[in-house]
């Protein structure tokens, strides 16, 4: 409707309208793009207040949603990978302790996080981030006694905090849920 045929409405929702293309026309914007839910907590209801239509909205946290579940599945298959590789140089003495250990927590988070995928429930998220947990502990552990670099340990436990910070999230969006 052109703000000239209703002048009441003019100028009252300029403040929802964002424009779509790469230059901004706000001078306190221009640096910025900004694009319809460009932000990665974005929520139908501003997709909807800044003019997306509610499919398309829905589509985006759709594919918001399968990206971050992608990139968990991703920083936990490298995580097991790198537990796996590094407890190889574990003493012989630890096979059956602390490396099936550290090697049993770090596949019980690949498996509860892939059935988190599945079922959205908060206990495989819970049972995921116990099993995280357990598996830093051992990776000290292991650091301590000297079976395992600084270096190594300490990239491994970066992916681990990593993978460790999207969990919690997953908790608190899920407790909130409920």
């Amino acid at each position: 409707v052109p703000a000239a045929a209703t002048p009441f409405l003019a100028g009252r929702f300029d403040k929802f309208r964002q424009p779509l293309d790469p230059v901004s026309t706000s001078k306190d914007r221009e640096s910025e793009r900004i694009r319809p839910c460009a932000r990665p907590r974005s929520t139908i209801h501003s997709c909807l207040a800044r003019g997306v239509s509610r499919i398309v909205a829905k589509k985006h946290i759709r594919m918001e949603k399968e990206k971050f579940h992608e990139k968990l599945s991703t920083m936990v298959d490298q995580a097991v990978h790198d537990v796996y590789r590094l407890s190889q140089a574990f003493p012989k003495e630890e096979t059956q302790g602390v490396a099936q250990q550290i090697r049993s927590s770090a596949l019980g988070v690949a498996l509860h996080s892939a059935g988190v995928q599945a079922r959205k429930q908060l206990g495989s998220v819970e049972a995921a981030y116990g099993s995280l947990q357990a598996t830093k502990y051992l990776t000290k552990f292991a650091q301590k006694q000297g079976w395992m670099s600084d270096k190594d340990s300490d990239g491994l436990m970066q992916n681990l905090e990593a993978v460790g910070g999207m969990l919690w999230g997953m908790i608190k969006r899920l407790k909130q849920a409920h």
